[in-house]
């Protein structure tokens, strides 16, 4: 560990991360080859970011997969409840309480 000063403070870090730090310092003040040997990290970097954020959009349920999980909550509420054991019945049940139109079709 090293003492850096920040912001008129010391704060003790990694020997690697000060190193680091004052190598991107150098980077972003311009020094070509500094900034160079920074860009594939950097692009990594990105790459990674993006990765991370389309796996954590690809992982969110759908509001269609939301709705499914409360009402199969609240068909196995029923169940113990009234001890009906149909989800289906359940269903038919709450479409006629809330007036919802049937959309099966007929076969």
């Amino acid at each position: 560990m090293v003492d850096v000063k920040e912001g008129g403070k010391a704060t003790k870090m990694p020997l690697i991360q000060a190193l680091f730090r004052a190598y991107l310092a150098i980077a972003v003040k311009g020094h070509g080859p500094a900034l160079r040997s920074l860009m594939p990290l950097i692009q990594d970097a990105d790459r990674l970011r993006e990765q991370t954020a389309a796996k954590a959009q690809a992982e969110e349920p759908s509001s269609r997969e939301l709705a499914r999980a409360v009402l199969f909550t609240l068909a196995e509420a029923d169940v113990e409840e009234n001890g009906t054991g149909d989800p289906r019945a359940f269903l038919a049940r709450l479409a006629e309480e809330w007036d919802i139109p049937s959309t099966s079709q007929p076969s």
